[in-house]
């Protein structure tokens, strides 16, 4: 466990974690029109015009090319992340050697006669140790099964508690044994301060409520930790804190400290603070002056940084109130959480304009988990009195103290696939899934765009169409009205005496036809002739 613990402080094995995480995923680049894959190896690739976070490489597909019209999903890209050293990676895909140690192992080998089998057995030596421990028991004995089935079967074997006894069934009776039972495990009330007096009885190893301070505005600071797990805020590399709104009932809020044990690849919560008051001047005192700390992880509580500022201030200039301001060493030792940061700004949106929101948002900060009481919550109850609360996070930490320490006696982790090379391989994925998610998305929205910009063309071109169908019209009517008309000859009709004369030359203004009829009301009948025939026709 101590080598595990310290491989995360190894460059060459941080290195070596991600290399094994980006090996062992093939490439999942696909065909528009088929289903065959590219599955392409990991290669190392440069980038074209300028290094990204200070990496000048990354991770691409060995079976890469430069047709995106044919692909339905695209080719690998991993970033080298800011924990990896390069120029390490960089040999181990030469295959070049790292540190060499020489083991002191003695393998027999035995392979088959056949030349095409290529199975191999390998006994090593007896007596002899490797230099890596030896695999922990992780197969569960059969005794072991039935005893844990025996106690999940147990408890009520189903039936409810109504169901025990008929007078169950009465809500005020379930009330009074619940208050018998709070009063027999608190018989001097629930009172914090009587508490933190009686473990102060105790060996400073056995308490659990090491702090209680009171201020003049009736607010209170607590700090419990549990005495197996603060060592382990030695080897953590970093703290992360943040708090819990809906554990206790009223205006105390739970302020958790989480650290990441590499040795047993699990996150816990070392220690809580519990506060009413979310001053600068109550986190003052969650801090103690001898700490070693050299940075934290927090979220968007503001008065948090500049409590620890304030106490790193006064132990260093030894006086009684703070001589400079807290932002001279807060941009050295503390850390926004990226969820909360985000979730701030965001607040701001309607306040601010969209290119300092964009602005705001670029901001590259550590990436860290987006929860750190993910865990408590799956089995910690809320809105209780605050000794009950506090009592409650004591049997937790012990728990948890003691699976830690199991973990760490066997070799057995809670999680096998929590490794540092299982979170980078599992990181490149879920990076991998949103970016194609996000060129899916884009490429839908090129297509609405474009679906948008043909339809506002089509609706142009048939206004534009529309158009040039009434300018035809009225130059065909114009035109029809300035032709002259065919001079056609008149037959005379007999009794046709009212008709006006005819002109000497014969010729007759056919567009004078189409007027209104005379005052006798003749009309012109339709005839068989090609000529027009005046037929005088009286109503």
């Amino acid at each position: 466990m101590a080598a595990k613990s310290s491989e995360a402080k190894s460059l060459a094995a941080v290195a070596s974690f991600f290399f094994r995480s980006v090996t062992s995923i093939r490439c999942k680049a696909t065909f528009v029109n088929s289903n065959a894959v590219y599955n392409g190896e990991a290669v190392l690739r440069k980038f074209r015009q300028r290094p990204s976070n200070g990496k000048a490489s990354f991770i691409g597909c060995s079976n890469w090319s430069d047709d995106s019209s044919n692909m339905a999903t695209s080719h690998r890209f991993t970033a080298i992340p800011k924990g990896v050293r390069e120029s390490i990676v960089l040999k181990l895909f030469r295959n070049e050697a790292l540190d060499e140690e020489d083991d002191d192992t003695e393998l027999s080998l035995f392979i088959p006669v056949d030349p095409t089998d290529l199975r191999i057995v390998i006994i090593p030596l007896a007596g002899v140790p490797h230099r890596h421990p030896s695999l922990p028991r992780t197969k569960i004995p059969i005794t072991i099964q039935q005893r844990y089935t025996r106690l999940a079967e147990k408890d009520l074997e189903g039936t409810l508690v109504q169901e025990l006894h008929p007078g169950m069934m009465i809500n005020r009776k379930r009330v009074d044994l619940v208050r018998d039972q709070r009063q027999n495990q608190f018989p001097h009330g629930t009172g914090v301060f009587y508490e933190f007096n009686k473990e102060r009885a105790l060996h400073i190893s056995q308490r659990y409520i090491h702090s209680f301070s009171a201020q003049p505005d009736d607010g209170h600071v607590m700090v419990t930790i549990n005495p197996q797990l603060a060592p382990l805020a030695l080897e953590a590399m970093w703290i992360m804190v943040d708090t819990t709104f809906a554990v206790v009932h009223g205006k105390t809020n739970e302020w958790k400290l989480l650290v990441w044990l590499n040795n047993v690849d699990k996150r816990t919560v070392i220690g809580r603070i519990w506060s009413n008051r979310a001053t600068r001047d109550a986190f003052v005192l969650a801090f103690s002056p001898s700490s070693n700390l050299l940075g934290a992880i927090g979220d968007s509580e503001g008065a948090q940084p500049q409590g620890l500022a304030d106490v790193i201030i006064l132990r260093q200039m030894n006086r009684d109130s703070p001589g400079m301001h807290f932002d001279n060493i807060l941009m050295l030792i503390w850390k926004t959480c990226l969820v909360h940061f985000t979730r701030g700004v965001l607040g701001l949106r309607d306040h601010i304009s969209d290119t300092i929101l964009q602005y705001l948002l670029s901001f590259p900060y550590l990436e860290t988990f987006n929860r750190s009481h993910a865990e408590d919550n799956q089995i910690k109850p809320t809105n209780r009195p605050i000794l009950e609360a506090i009592l409650f996070a004591k049997e937790q930490d012990a728990q948890n103290a003691r699976i830690i320490q199991e973990m760490i006696s066997s070799g057995v982790l809670q999680n096998p696939n929590n490794s540092l090379q299982s979170r980078m391989k599992s990181q490149a994925q879920r990076k991998a899934r949103a970016s194609e998610k996000k060129r899916i998305a884009d490429a839908e929205l090129l297509t609405v765009k474009e679906s948008r910009k043909l339809r506002n063309n089509l609706e142009a071109t048939q206004q534009e169409n529309e158009t040039l169908r009434k300018q035809i019209a009225m130059l065909s009517q114009a035109s029809f009205s300035a032709t002259p008309s065919t001079p056609k000859k008149l037959q005379p009709v007999a009794s046709s005496s009212q008709l006006p004369p005819s002109p000497s030359n014969s010729i007759i203004d056919v567009d004078s036809l189409f007027q209104s009829p005379p005052s006798n009301t003749q009309e012109l009948a339709d005839s068989d002739s090609d000529d027009f025939d005046y037929a005088a026709r009286t109503s």
